[in-house]
């Protein structure tokens, strides 16, 4: 019997920019304010030559996955208040963003990993699921959930 189903959640799977730097075997070139939070969603940023900004804002609590000279995007990603901004290619990025991001607010956890965008999220996307419960957001979601069973059911069963 089943009295109780509680749904897959992709925030309590998803692994803080702390964790994610150390899979990623990434430098932490900023250390952001929420870096031992889960991020819930992490994005590519888009190929084509369209602005990122709408496609970024479809998420919160998000990574956000670009090549370290993709400026454009970082920029259109850093506008939608990301945790963290995950840089591929392994080669430092423009100072001006380093200095944008440390001027933000909240600041944003920006990390440079050594591999290209394809095997950074392979990585990532193992990482999923494989992560410790830990953090305010995660605490916050678990609760969510469990004040929405119905405990009821659970007290009338017969076993």
């Amino acid at each position: 019997n089943c009295l109780a189903v509680i749904p897959e959640d992709r925030l309590l799977a998803g692994p803080s920019p702390r964790e994610l730097a150390a899979v990623l075997h990434a430098s932490s070139l900023v250390e952001g304010e929420n870096s031992d939070e889960a991020v819930e969603f992490v994005m590519i940023g888009p190929v084509s030559a369209d602005p990122g900004q709408p496609y970024f804002l479809q998420h919160g609590a998000k990574a956000v996955v670009n090549r370290f000279d993709k400026m454009d995007l970082h920029l259109a990603a850093l506008a939608t208040e990301p945790d963290c901004l995950i840089l591929t290619g392994g080669q430092q990025p423009s100072p001006y963003l380093l200095d944008r991001v440390e001027g933000s607010d909240p600041s944003v956890t920006v990390l440079l990993a050594p591999d290209n965008t394809v095997r950074t999220i392979q990585i990532v996307d193992e990482l999923y699921g494989e992560t410790r419960f830990a953090g305010r957001r995660k605490l916050r979601r678990a609760i969510d959930l469990f004040e929405r069973l119905d405990l009821t059911k659970l007290s009338e069963s017969p076993n």
